[in-house]
């Protein structure tokens, strides 16, 4: 198997290129981090000393609304391709559409195979543009 390479913008001399550097960067520790063994030694979970007020029934209309109007602008898409000002332009219809997805997630305990998926990608923050570790 080829090992993957990370890609850089580099702006040379009023023109753009890609430019491939080694694998050595940020998909190196994804990767580690990702794909490691579960752990082998099971956590020591102690009982609480009080029990919290907290509600265990599905979500209602209003809590989804809420949830909705609270997602902030200008957020990258998921790998459905909706942005939050999709739901935010119509938070009732969006609650309503939600709302028995949510319901069918908390009854069964489980989310769909389609919901499990996600994408990580890395961001340059500062320093030289070819080293995929900044």
């Amino acid at each position: 198997m080829e090992p993957l390479k990370c890609q850089s913008w580099i702006n040379r001399e009023g023109y753009s290129q890609w430019r491939q550097s080694s694998r050595q960067g940020g998909q190196s520790i994804f990767s580690e981090v990702l794909n490691r063994l579960p752990p082998t030694i099971e956590a020591e979970v102690q009982d609480p000393d009080t029990d919290l007020d907290v509600s265990t029934t599905s979500l209602e209309k209003e809590e989804i609304m809420a949830a909705i109007r609270s997602l902030k602008n200008g957020k990258a898409r998921g790998q459905d391709s909706l942005n939050p000002q999709l739901f935010k332009a119509e938070p009732e219809f969006a609650a309503q559409v939600l709302q028995p997805l949510f319901a069918a997630v908390w009854e069964e305990k489980q989310l769909p195979d389609n919901l499990t998926k996600g994408i990580i990608v890395s961001t340059l923050k500062k320093g030289d543009l070819s080293n995929c570790k900044n």
